[in-house]
């Protein structure tokens, strides 16, 4: 697979957040299930033509009890719970590389990724995120997935 990367600044957001331990990464979807029931108690809703993303906290990857946090653009800021953050998700500059299909390219994409950083004089600032531009939500047949994966950069040195 051709990994094509781009460097770019991500603005700043406000964001519904979930984020806890969950059995593996493809137990994802209960994070996103717990995230849209509490949107409407904490009187928060989605962003028109805003993102859908997942951070990833784990420094590496892991078999079981992956630390996940889903992230959703709302519209305006509110008051968060115990259930639902809200978070004001600061300008970030990024490593992005799209990934078209399903999630197990993933893997492929990071070291592709992990490469490209150090050579463009760059360095890893914050955990790996995923921003879903086409989602199981969306379409449920994996081939049309389309999904960036984004790491925070810095200048090295």
């Amino acid at each position: 697979m051709s990994v094509e990367i781009t460097h770019r600044t991500l603005a700043p957001r406000v964001v519904a957040s979930v984020r806890d331990t969950i059995p593996t990464y493809r137990d994802e979807g209960l994070l996103w299930q717990r995230l849209m029931s509490a949107l409407p108690a904490a009187g928060a809703r989605p962003a028109e033509g805003g993102t859908a993303s997942a951070t990833f906290h784990d420094p590496e990857p892991v078999e079981t009890g992956p630390d996940v946090e889903v992230q959703l653009d709302v519209a305006a800021p509110f008051t968060g719970s115990t259930e639902l953050a809200c978070v004001e998700v600061g300008e970030q500059q990024v490593a992005c590389a799209v990934l078209r299909g399903p999630y197990d390219g993933i893997g492929e994409v990071m070291e592709a990724l992990g490469r490209w950083i150090p050579e463009q004089g760059l360095t890893f600032a914050g955990p790996m995120f995923t921003i879903y531009v086409v989602s199981p939500s969306e379409d449920p047949d994996p081939s049309a997935w389309v999904t960036e994966v984004c790491v925070p950069v810095a200048p090295a040195g």
